[in-house]
């Protein structure tokens, strides 16, 4: 496969967007894989004369690293349509504010080029549908915790490349103290509420933990393979953790007094799938499920103030009391039952 002009398209596809950055030996090492056989010399006088066009640009290390500027304009063979840019705009306004600054900034381009995309098209029916679409975040907006770039995008090499990571950390637990010296193998990211967490684990049959990257200090990328348990999967683990909402280990049947707004929500969005409403009358109702006890949950229930009453499990219940500083009335007979 020799065709220059395809070479040059597979050549722009393995730059990536600084900050990252990739050598030219790299570079004819993954052209090589594609079928194309080219000298290094080759690779290098292609860039060059590709930045006089292109956004591309090299730093003064030895060897010399490529990227592509983080302002260049992203752009697709074959070009974008007016409905995959619909589809990026709306997830650009109600998606990305959702996901840390460093990777709203990576979603940026993307973004930018659907809205050039939908202002071309000439297409008003487009416009129309931009405006008929709105996402109403129920809970309390927070500005996300800053990320060092850095770090985020050392994270995410080791991650790509399977290789331990070594970095200054400060647990929640110890906010006044010295940061501690973590040697991680990485598992995955999670984000979670505009926070990015590293799963990881510091041996390889050591327990697996969860590291706020907002936490950390300078990280460093070493040359070890990282480790992964057997068996491990990412999915079944923040399954397992009740989508990583600080479990506390115990599983217990909740037992809830609820007024009748907040009943008709839980029939329509259930707490688990053995959840079961009880009609006391037509003002309160009392709903039972099994799930995790957590400090997700608690924080939940006392949202609702006195909407909700914990009746169980006892040390929920005075949890709950504790914190919210009252109790609820006894229930009255139940009269009508309905399950999740």
């Amino acid at each position: 496969m020799a065709d220059p002009l395809l070479r040059t398209l597979a050549l722009l596809r393995l730059v990536p967007r600084h900050p990252r950055s990739t050598t030219t030996a790299a570079i004819r090492a993954a052209l090589a894989g594609r079928g194309f056989e080219i000298h290094e010399r080759s690779v290098q006088r292609d860039l060059v004369r590709l930045s006089e066009l292109l956004p591309l640009t090299c730093d003064e290390s030895r060897p010399r690293r490529w990227s592509w500027t983080r302002e260049a304009e992203s752009f697709d063979i074959p070009a974008m349509d007016p409905s995959t840019a619909l589809a990026w705009e709306l997830l650009d306004r109600h998606v990305a504010p959702l996901l840390p600054p460093l990777l709203r900034a990576r979603f940026r381009p993307l973004a930018a080029r659907a809205a050039e995309t939908l202002r071309s098209a000439g297409d008003s029916s487009y416009s129309r549908w931009r405006d008929r679409v709105v996402v109403v975040d129920r809970g309390q907006p927070l500005l996300a915790p800053k990320v060092p770039e850095a770090v985020f995008d050392a994270v995410q090499t080791a991650l790509f490349e399977g290789r331990v990571i070594e970095g200054a950390y400060r647990a929640r637990s110890r906010p006044v103290q010295a940061d501690t010296r973590r040697r991680l193998h990485p598992l995955g990211l999670v984000l979670r509420d505009q926070l990015t967490y590293l799963v990881a684990v510091e041996t390889q049959d050591g327990p697996v933990k969860q590291f706020a990257l907002h936490r950390f200090g300078a990280v460093r990328v070493t040359d070890e393979a990282a480790q992964r348990p057997a068996r491990f999967n990412l999915r079944r683990w923040i399954e397992e953790q009740r989508g990583m909402d600080l479990p506390t280990g115990e599983v217990a049947r909740l037992v809830l007094e609820v007024d009748a707004l907040t009943g008709q929500h839980l029939e329509e969005s259930t707490l688990s799938r053995d959840q079961v409403v009880d009609w006391l009358d037509p003002g309160r109702a009392r709903v039972e499920a099994t799930l995790p006890v957590t400090e997700q949950l608690l924080w939940w229930l006392l949202g609702h103030g006195r909407r909700i009453e914990v009746l169980a499990p006892a040390g929920l219940r005075a949890r709950w009391r504790d914190a919210a500083g009252h109790a609820g009335p006894a229930a009255p007979p139940r009269t009508r039952r309905t399950r999740g």
